[in-house]
């Protein structure tokens, strides 16, 4: 299995609670959209600190073809699209398990 993990951080004057309202709605919504996801889990960050991030994305695949699906996905695109306009900064890890 692959897990992909992804931390989102938004960006100074943003309504944060608005948007990561927006975007947990955007993201639980990839399951019945593509195929290749087997499980998702959202995070809300609960420390306030410099160097803490917004919120958290821990997604599950059965393979590396699974994640490759998933990355070019159009509807996978449009997160992108949002999270272009609305974040600083957003990081990504992925590994096998």
């Amino acid at each position: 299995m692959i897990k992909h993990i992804v931390l989102f951080k938004f960006k100074e004057g943003v309504d944060k609670a608005k948007e990561k309202e927006v975007l947990k709605e955007k993201l639980k919504a990839l399951p019945s959209l593509i195929s290749t996801i087997r499980s998702i889990e959202i995070g809300d960050n609960i420390m306030d600190s410099p160097r803490s991030w917004d919120l958290s994305l821990i997604t599950l695949f059965d393979s590396f073809e699974g994640l490759n699906f998933y990355s070019p996905h159009p509807e996978h695109l449009k997160v992108i699209d949002y999270l272009n306009e609305y974040c600083e900064t957003v990081s990504v890890v992925d590994y096998e398990i």
